[in-house]
């Protein structure tokens, strides 16, 4: 067992440190709650708002971009992902 002076410290220094703890716990919580609603935001796009990703050959890439699609990245083989907001609909 400890002795009584060393737990009335270690109570008193928990006490003074508490406020720091809960606003730890309390940014963790905000910062899951930001999260959530993120998602649920995303869920709740209509199909004219979520993101259509396609992938078209590295040669078609200005034709694409031309027509409003956006550049996410090159794959092997010569072709590229790209991206754009609404039904998808590809006229290259």
């Amino acid at each position: 067992m400890l002795p009584d002076n060393l737990v009335s410290e270690m109570k008193s220094a928990f006490k003074r440190s508490q406020e720091f703890l809960d606003l730890e716990l309390h940014t963790e919580k905000q910062s899951l709650e930001m999260h959530e609603k993120e998602a649920m935001a995303k869920n709740s796009m209509t199909p004219q708002q979520q993101p259509v990703q396609i992938v078209a050959g590295i040669d078609q890439a200005e034709k694409m971009i031309a027509q409003g699609w956006r550049f996410v990245g090159n794959l092997p083989g010569e072709k590229a992902v790209f991206e754009n907001f609404g039904t998808g609909k590809r006229d290259v």
